[in-house]
This record gives structure tokens, sequence and C-alpha cells, in this order.
């Protein structure tokens, strides 16, 4: 198996008590808000490429981040705009993260109507989609492809999704 990359990390915190998301919008440049489509402002601070949603209820989301730094970088970013347009805002608790991806790589391919026959817990459908999807518990999902690559998300850290990229790669190999 090769290295865990870490692809994706969603966290979030609360930066306001409430914020008029109408109002944010109007403020600033190059967001997306739709309230007839999502209750929240969509934007990207663009040092970085991670996108942020900002709720009514003043929580931000963050997503794209590679690592815990980042996220904090950029809730940074986006709280002094805020506090430069003149919204009440605060640097926010540690952000809390919602959701975690990883990948890796076998480097070797992989058979996945095997895996569908053997395996518990997945699902190949070549028609739908070209991985095979293992979940385990309703919260880790991982998409196995034939090259090898295996990408796997879920909630908690970045020693839980090592171990459980691990856990698949092992039962990958005992079915090989």
């Amino acid at each position: 198996m090769g290295n865990i990359s870490v692809e994706n990390i969603i966290a979030e915190t609360k930066i306001a008590e409430g914020l008029n998301v109408e109002e944010v919008a109007k403020n600033l440049p190059d967001v997306r808000y739709d309230p007839s489509n999502y209750p929240g402002i969509a934007m990207g601070v663009a040092s970085n490429n991670i996108a942020y949603i900002i709720l009514e209820s003043g929580k931000i989301l963050c997503a794209g981040g590679k690592n815990m730094r980042e996220i904090r970088r950029c809730i940074g970013e986006v709280v002094r705009t805020l506090k430069q347009k003149g919204f009440n805002v605060k640097k926010g608790d540690k952000p809390k993260i919602t959701s975690f991806t990883v990948s890796t790589d076998i480097n070797s391919e992989i058979d996945l109507y095997k895996l569908n026959e053997e395996m518990d817990n997945i699902r190949y459908n070549p028609d739908e989609l070209p991985a095979a999807v293992y979940s385990e518990d309703d919260k880790f999902v991982a998409l196995i492809f034939r090259s090898g690559k295996i990408v796997c998300t879920g909630p908690g850290d970045r020693k839980m999704m090592e171990n459980f990229i691990k856990e698949i790669v092992k039962k990958i190999k005992e079915v090989e």
C-alpha cells in the first residue's frame, strides 16, 4: 500500500451568534446566495481554494482543506473580511471536523467483480459508477477503483480514517 494522503477536510465553527446572510451577500464580492436553493452563502477563499458556507446561525462550514492549519487560517481570512465590512463576528471556537477524506493506492489492479461477490458491505455496478462502494456502519464509505486507488470518507480524524483504509486494504488482500 502506498502513502495515505489527506484529500479533504470538512470542518465547522461558530463565528457569530447570528448573521443576516442577505446583508452579508450584498456586501461581499464573488459569493453565491440563493435562499430558495440553500439558506447560506457559498464562497471561496482564493489563497487556498477552500470553499465556505456561512449560515444565518453564525456557523461557518469549510471544505477543501488538507489540514487544520489551512482551515483555521482561512476561517481567519473570512472573519477579517467580514469585520472589515462591519459585521460583528469573532474568530470562533476550535473548528470541529465533520468529515475527513483520505486516499491511497495499493499499486495493483483490483478485481471489483470478485470483491462484490466475496466481501460484505460492498456494492459494484459498473453502469452506475466505475468503483465499488464499501460502507461500514453507514458512517464510513470507500470507493475502490480497479486501478488500485481507494478513496475513503467519514466522520472523525486522520487516525480513524487511516485505520479504516488499512482495514479495507486488508480485506481486499484477503479476497485477492
